[in-house]
């Protein structure tokens, strides 16, 4: 698979994935897709994603592995793409820790303002 194509798929995979928990979450928790990466020549997809609030993770993942079955045929009538890879929910830690060490320099910062 060509470069260009296989950006294409991952971020029309990525825009469809996101529209789909747009659509279909409970609003309870901001579901965000933060990655999507094409793996073994186009038939799996790793999708990262963040939770706010961060309690909600578990159930976050419970819901998007609950419906990934739904996901795929609302792929399917999203992009015309030959093969829908298997796709598999992981909570996207280096987000995480960028937001923390952000944060952090934010603190550190407000520190030397006030010294």
């Amino acid at each position: 698979m060509s470069v260009l194509k296989q950006q294409r798929e991952t971020s029309s995979l990525q825009r469809a994935i996101a529209e789909f928990i747009a659509q279909e979450s409970n609003r309870q928790s901001l579901i965000t897709v933060t990655s999507v990466e094409l793996r073994n020549r186009g038939k799996e997809a790793a999708v990262g994603f963040t939770v706010l609030p961060e309690t909600a993770e578990d159930a976050a993942l419970l819901f998007l592995n609950r419906k990934r079955r739904e996901i795929g045929e609302f792929i399917k009538t999203k992009i015309a793409i030959g093969f829908i890879p298997k796709i598999r929910f992981h909570i996207d830690i280096g987000q995480k820790n960028t937001e923390t060490i952000i944060d952090i320099l934010r603190k550190e910062e407000e520190r030397k303002k006030n010294i």
